[in-house]
């Protein structure tokens, strides 16, 4: 017969909450976790990625203000307008603007910027939408024998 393990009586010994890591913070944690709700923005990891937020916003700011020169081939935003594109296949600008939470204007400075960079490919549908899709990577050339020299060798036993 099995055993079970016996919940914990009531009015047991609970292990305190830790406090905050922030000095000067007397508030405990939530979950054993090191910092406070109100000074969860000390974490390092937190602190990267409200850095990574920071910048996208700088970069969105750029493009709407200056267009499609403003664009960085390699930022997040086309890296993440690839990336949805690789996933999900041709979009039209206004989708891809819905997806990626940004404005239609926007999304067409990274298309055209993108397009011009030839990463992806532009091409209206029947109702004159601008469509943006992956360009075909480039295919791999396969050597050809130039006249005179032949493909296959042959070699004698001899």
């Amino acid at each position: 017969m099995p055993r079970s393990i016996p919940p914990p009586p009531k009015g047991g010994r609970r292990i305190p909450a830790p406090l905050c890591e922030r000095p000067g913070c007397t508030e405990t944690t939530r979950e054993r976790k090191p910092y406070c709700t109100e000074h969860v923005t000390d974490h390092g990891y937190v602190q990267e990625l409200l850095d990574q937020l920071d910048a996208i916003e700088r970069e969105v700011k750029d493009v709407r203000k200056s267009g499609s020169r403003a664009v960085s081939l390699d930022g997040p935003t086309s890296l993440d307008l690839l990336g949805f594109l690789r996933e999900n296949g041709a979009r039209s600008v206004p989708r891809l603007a819905r997806d990626l939470n940004l404005p239609v204007e926007v999304v067409k400075h990274y298309v055209t910027a993108l397009a011009r960079a030839g990463k992806i490919q532009t091409r209206r549908d029947a109702r004159g939408t601008l469509r943006a899709e992956l360009s075909e990577p480039p295919q791999a050339r396969v050597a050809t024998p130039t006249k005179g020299t032949p493909a296959v060798r042959s070699f004698r036993a001899g």
